[in-house]
């Protein structure tokens, strides 16, 4: 993993076989915001929603099913 430093309004661009993608520090502090652009065909996907994924819709499934 590559870990970089970067202050408010400095990008890092990634380059891909679809285009570049451009990750942009929009806002720092305890709750920084990232700006991503990136070419209409690439997904863009938080990692921590795709992980609990499996159990948010496994309890959402028993908990229709009991109401």
């Amino acid at each position: 993993m590559l870990v970089i430093g970067r202050d408010v309004s400095q990008s890092v661009i990634i380059d891909t076989s679809d285009g570049p993608v451009t990750v942009t520090l929009c806002r720092g502090g305890t709750s920084p915001r990232l700006g991503i652009t990136a070419p209409k065909n690439c997904k863009i996907r938080r990692k921590e929603l795709e992980d609990g994924d499996e159990i948010s819709q496994e309890e959402g499934s028993s908990g229709n099913q009991d109401t």
